[in-house]
């Protein structure tokens, strides 16, 4: 009886590497050649955990340009080299004044525009200087409030678009953990996948089910996602400080239980 899966496995090894990288991830080799030197299973896409900014143009998935991605840990003058250097944050010479800094009357002397968590409003006021110039700004990100002389000397600065008519689509940080999609055979064998994969990834599950093959998705569960900059604001250097490190954090763990996972694997599969 001729074996179609067998047949869709062949030809589907043979294809060349589409994903932009154009490789299998190093940390995950091992995994994916393990699984597909098992007759029951092939692996269909894979990727070992990842740190990228994304310039985000909608709400859909693949409507955005990569800006910046790797494999690894990242450091803080990456995310803040790659935030300078996009053409939607850029502060270049043909578009002065798309960021300014709020400065006190003192030229020579930057103050920062600090954040505050709220209920109503994420943004605190009550740190401006008594000046028309920041009442209007502070109308602009957020509800008025009564300003004080009050100023905050710390070296961190939050920069607010003026130019309203530039790009608008939001920078987005993402911290991914492993992702794997594996064919299998029939439902028994994606069942036994699926059992070792839980021990490590819980929220691995069923993709889909077709009379040929079951395709079962394997995902970590440490992830980050968040916004760090758009047309009204760029995060500050502290709050990029810890989101690196947290994110690092998370691709340490994402490390290390892919490597566990690799021995469940040697052990029972």
């Amino acid at each position: 009886m001729f074996d179609h899966f067998a047949k869709e496995k062949s030809d589907f090894l043979k294809k060349k590497d589409k994903s932009k990288k154009g490789s299998i991830d190093k940390d995950i080799i091992g995994i994916v050649n393990l699984i597909n030197s098992k007759k029951d299973f092939y692996t269909t896409s894979s990727c070992a955990g990842r740190i990228v900014l994304l310039e985000m143009k909608s709400r859909k998935k693949n409507d955005c340009n990569w800006i910046f991605s790797k494999h690894d840990k990242v450091n803080l003058k990456e995310i803040i080299d790659t935030l300078k250097n996009s053409k939607e944050f850029l502060v270049s010479q043909k578009s002065k004044g798309f960021f300014r800094t709020l400065k006190k009357h003192n030229k020579n002397q930057s103050r920062e525009l600090p954040l505050k968590a709220g209920k109503k409003e994420e943004t605190s006021f009550e740190n401006l200087p008594e000046s028309s110039q920041f009442i209007g700004e502070a109308r602009a990100y957020g509800r008025e409030r009564e300003p004080s002389t009050k100023y905050c000397e710390r070296s961190e600065r939050i920069e607010i678009a003026t130019n309203k008519t530039k790009n608008k689509n939001p920078i987005w940080l993402k911290q991914q953990p492993i992702i794997l999609h594996v064919a299998c055979r029939n439902p028994e064998a994606a069942k036994k996948l699926l059992d070792l994969a839980r021990k490590i990834f819980k929220h691995s599950g069923i993709l889909s089910i077709t009379e040929r093959k079951v395709t079962v998705e394997i995902i970590g569960n440490e992830r980050i996602d968040t916004v760090i900059a758009d047309k009204n604001f760029v995060a500050d250097e502290k709050y990029l400080k810890n989101l690196v490190k947290y994110a690092n954090n998370n691709f340490a763990e994402n490390k290390r239980k892919s490597k566990r996972f690799l021995q469940i694997l040697r052990s029972n599969l």
